[in-house]
């Protein structure tokens, strides 16, 4: 019994906290070359080399408290090495649902709280 004033989270059939909307999240790596880059963006966190332009997809929904405050998208790209062997800050982007929610000036990182 949850004590007075506190909301008892729903379940839903496979007992887990109640999913909210899904949400299609994209996040891009913008700029030429290669990058090392660190992302959260479905249940894991990722490092990863990767070749620019770089972008994934997944599907999100906030589960349980997150509905209220969020899921947090997180992408952290590093210099890029471009094709001529110089070094340059990356810039990245996340989009949500088909609008750019959010775009960083290069060597910036990206996040943006899924609701």
């Amino acid at each position: 019994m949850a004590a007075t004033g506190q909301a008892t989270p729903q379940k839903g059939a496979s007992g887990d906290a109640e999913e909210g909307t899904a949400h299609e999240v994209t996040i891009e790596v913008i700029g030429e070359g290669t990058s090392n880059i660190t992302y959260t963006l479905d249940t894991s966190d990722n490092y990863e080399k990767v070749t620019m332009p770089w972008k994934r997809t997944a599907s999100i929904a906030a589960r349980g408290a997150e509905q209220e405050v969020g899921r947090l998208v997180v992408l952290t790209p590093g210099n890029t090495t471009r094709p001529d062997g110089m070094m340059a800050p990356a810039r990245c982007s996340i989009t949500v649902d088909g609008k750019r929610v959010v775009e960083s000036d290069a060597g910036k990182s990206c996040s943006y709280k899924v609701k």
